[in-house]
């Protein structure tokens, strides 16, 4: 067993096990139903054994986020064939009973079953082991883990569709962020500055300006004013900071 640093997808993948609310409670299902003295829930990809979750009754000693060798897992031949192993007794299994991984690992009852993500990709292992034999064949036993892995998959799926809406409102947020920057001054400059010139010439051309030009400035700055409360009803809705002071005209 050993920790070493990992890749932040697989630290990643370690904490969406752990923020699923039932994990636990799975885990304590599956040990009271079977008698099975350790339960976790396993990344394994083609390099690694990861346990991202435990329920250690047996003192096995492994905690989350540490790694087992892949080649000593029969974890690693379920990634590959993708089909659930269940071991009542080591001793008395044919397939089993001369292989690897129990004698290395002391166990005599086994029992996993492989966790698909929502595209069919591999993400680990529902698993548990103990030291004695255990009757985990009953249909009853098999179809529990069956719908747990599902139950597990399912959770994983609804957190990274999360996560991605997070990214997605965060990069909105930036967005809108940036547009209201650009309103508070770039939008509000001119504006600014039809308002200036425009009364300028109302007050300086009062005496020459005709009826239909005094007219036509008063509605220019009208609109201008508009304008700028409308950009500043923006600015509140984006949550904008104060605009940029005037530039001098």
């Amino acid at each position: 067993m050993t920790t070493a640093p990992l890749e932040p997808a697989l630290q990643q993948d370690i904490a969406r096990i752990t923020r699923i609310p039932i994990i636990h409670s799975i885990m304590d299902v599956v040990a009271q139903t079977t008698g099975m003295g350790f339960v976790g829930v396993a990344r394994v990809t083609d390099a690694a054994w990861i346990a991202c979750a435990v329920r250690d009754r047996i003192g096995f000693g492994l905690r989350p986020g540490e790694e087992l060798p892949l080649e000593s897992t029969i974890c690693n031949e379920i990634r590959q064939h993708r089909r659930p192993v269940v071991i009542d007794e080591v001793a008395t299994d044919p397939a089993f009973c001369s292989h690897h991984t129990p004698l290395r690992y002391g166990f005599q009852s086994y029992i996993s079953f492989p966790i698909l993500r929502r595209d069919g990709s591999f993400f680990g292992t529902l698993c548990a082991i103990d030291p004695v034999p255990r009757h985990l064949t009953a249909p009853a036993i098999t179809g529990m883990f069956t719908l747990f892995a599902e139950l597990i998959s399912f959770h994983l799926g609804a957190l990274e569709d999360l996560e991605q809406s997070s990214r997605n409102l965060e990069r909105t947020a930036t967005e809108l962020l940036a547009f209201t920057h650009l309103a508070a001054h770039d939008l509000m400059e001119p504006l600014r500055k039809i308002r200036f010139y425009t009364d300028r010439a109302l007050q300086s051309e009062d005496e020459t300006l005709s009826e239909r030009g005094r007219t036509d400035l008063n509605r220019v700055a009208t609109a201008a004013g508009g304008m700028q409360g409308l950009v500043r009803a923006l600015n509140q809705y984006g949550g904008s900071a104060p605009e940029a002071p005037p530039i001098p005209v």
